[in-house]
């Protein structure tokens, strides 16, 4: 329930949620700026006014999204808490770029270097004045040599929204674009918003995460094992690059790359992750782990995580509403696999087997832990202070190696004029947490978008490149129809 505005401060809507609340703790030291899907828009004829479009269809949006209404006050403390905004100067939410700004048009050939420069600016950036502005933003790139073709960057605070909550934007801004209908609302640029706020209560509020006393003690001692006892070797820890210090707060520099798997390659690789029972992701993570093995000879395991949607544990519009609603898997490689995978190298028959046993592994194990019972969304009712949890990682060892996130294939279709092509998921190189993150968004019947983002410092430049060049290879390989997946020789 709302409360009234009070003397002191705008309108409390409630309280933000445990999980929401690593959100904003985590932007306000400075660790996580923000989220971004990226998606290509193509107009199948000449429209005029290609700015007041896409303002009309941004406000139609908002009004239909409570969370992208609202904005969000004292997220320096624990119990930050989202608040009513009365209208959105829509002008300061979008940022035309290229001949919408004037320049030539030799001048507004937008590239994927050119959108990797993008998305590195802008997961530097920071949101400011949360209490008074909501933390979002479209930018607007006019493509090379198709005057009819954009890519639009939905940016987004953490809170706002999870990964999925990107591609729920851009389904609702693709169905106003071709509703082409107005709104009374909106004066000029600015968007008056509704008196009452219809906000989704948190994650926690709306299932049953109930946990056992024994996933109670164990997470305990798994948490806090390495403080009680530290380990006589580093050896015994997972690799996971650099440690975390502060140093890594000062200089800001992101790092995005981007590789494209055309839709039929793509669907030659669905079809064997089917014949072998695996899933995509699982794909990623024995390529990924197997290329990593490889290019860090000394490491003696890995730990990597997974993103996993909490949506499937809900009743209603499961995939219609931008919010936080994403929880997180943990999987374990042990040396043992390490050096199956290194013994391997020259073997391309064996490379496959080693990869194809993590991919099935992985989704066997994933799928007994998709549910609401210990699960560890249930443990952060427990934390009591989020910035000293998150403050208490600093100077230490991280806890995992890499991040694999993988939003899935989206439905886009249009009976409009306008149309999307594809989609890019991108986000910040973490402070704590994984060393790196590779990312994967794909549509029905489009590519699929793989980005690697890391953050300079924490990882060593060439060991990303060569992992992210190393997945193009090998996607490529099996897109292609290849018996065997040859692991690249390292010097």
């Amino acid at each position: 329930m709302s409360q009234p505005p009070s003397s002191t401060g705008p309108q409390v809507l409630r309280p933000v949620g445990d999980l929401e609340r690593f959100a904003t703790a985590k932007h306000h030291l400075k660790y996580y700026t923000c989220v971004a899907v990226t998606a290509s828009y193509v107009v199948a004829e000449d429209t005029s006014n290609i700015e007041e479009c896409f303002e009309e269809a941004l406000a139609m949006t908002v009004l239909k999204h409570p969370s992208l209404c609202v904005g969000v006050a004292n997220e320096h403390q624990h119990h930050a808490s989202f608040v009513r905004i009365e209208s959105i100067d829509l002008s300061k939410h979008i940022d035309f770029r290229g001949r919408f700004s004037g320049h030539t048009e030799s001048e507004t050939d937008h590239s994927v270097e050119d959108l990797e420069e993008v998305l590195k600016n802008q997961h530097c950036q920071l949101w400011t004045e949360l209490d008074k502005r909501p933390p979002w933003k479209i930018i607007i790139l006019p493509v090379h040599e198709d005057k009819l073709a954009f890519q639009v960057v939905f940016a987004y605070h953490h809170v706002v929204g999870d990964g999925i909550s990107g591609v729920i934007f851009h389904q609702s801004l693709l169905e106003a674009l071709n509703s082409r209908s107005t709104i009374a609302q909106r004066s000029e640029h600015l968007l008056k918003l509704p008196d009452a706020i219809a906000l989704l209560p948190p994650i926690e509020k709306l299932v049953d995460f109930s946990i056992t006393w024994a996933f109670l003690l164990k997470s305990i001692w798994n948490t806090y094992k390495n403080f009680w006892f530290r380990p006589l070797s580093t050896d015994t820890l997972p690799w996971a690059a650099n440690n975390v210090n502060e140093d890594q707060l000062g200089d800001c520099h992101h790092r995005v790359k981007i590789i494209t798997i055309p839709p039929e390659q793509l669907s030659i690789i669905l079809a064997k992750c089917r014949e072998e029972n695996a899933t995509l992701t699982g794909l990623l993570h024995g390529i990924a782990v197997s290329l990593l093995g490889l290019r860090v000879p000394e490491a003696q395991s890995f730990v990597v995580s997974t993103p996993i949607s909490l949506r499937y544990l809900l009743n209603t519009r499961p995939t219609r509403d931008i919010a936080v609603q994403a929880g997180g898997f943990m999987t374990n490689y042990s040396q043992s696999q390490l050096t199956a995978i290194r013994v391997a190298q020259l073997d391309s028959i064996k490379t496959a087997s080693n990869i194809w046993s993590i991919a099935r592994a992985f989704a066997a194990e994933i799928q007994s832990s998709l549910s609401a019972r210990n699960n560890p969304i249930g443990l952060l009712r427990y934390i009591r202070n989020v910035f000293g949890y998150c403050e208490g990682s600093n100077s230490q060892s991280r806890g995992e190696t890499l991040t694999i996130s993988n939003l899935g294939a989206f439905e886009t279709k249009s009976t409009g004029t306008w149309s999307i092509g594809k989609m890019v998921f991108s986000q910040p190189g973490m402070v704590f947490g994984a060393a790196f993150a590779i990312n994967m968004v794909s549509i029905n019947g489009g590519p699929l978008v793989i980005t690697t983002t890391w953050r300079q410092g924490v990882v060593d430049d060439d060991i990303v490149m060569d992992v992210e060049k190393g997945i193009d290879i090998m996607l490529n390989s099996i897109g292609n129809g290849a018996e065997g997946i040859a692991l690249p020789v390292t010097d």
